[in-house]
């Protein structure tokens, strides 16, 4: 029933685990400043409980995930300083207790 992984300041490398989505108790998630070269898993989608979430400083690409809108309990939200493309999914409209989010330094548009 892990809560909460740390792993940001690191030299990781590589994709983000799709596993990972198996977390389900997580509440905090943090991999700032590392050097990931993934998309975002669409299987994290599946974290309901999660409230602080940093993906921030990194070389994820790709577009943002619907999936993540099951996020409900969102607090903070930091994907700044990647690669990212696309546009904000109109299902995180539902990201209703979100207090802090911070998606610039990527390649979004819309």
């Amino acid at each position: 029933n892990l809560r909460i992984l740390y792993l940001y300041d690191n030299e990781l490398n590589g994709l983000l685990p799709k596993e990972w989505g198996s977390l389900t108790s997580l509440e905090g998630f943090f991999v700032r400043r590392n050097q990931l070269v993934s998309t975002l898993p669409s299987e994290y989608g599946r974290w309901t409980q999660i409230r602080e979430l940093s993906f921030a400083i990194n070389y994820l690409n790709g577009t943002l995930p619907s999936e993540y809108s099951f996020m409900t309990n969102l607090d903070v939200f930091e994907l700044y300083s990647n690669e990212l493309s696309g546009t904000l999914p109109r299902s995180w409209s539902s990201f209703s207790m979100l207090r802090q989010a911070n998606f610039s330094d990527n390649c979004l548009s819309g």
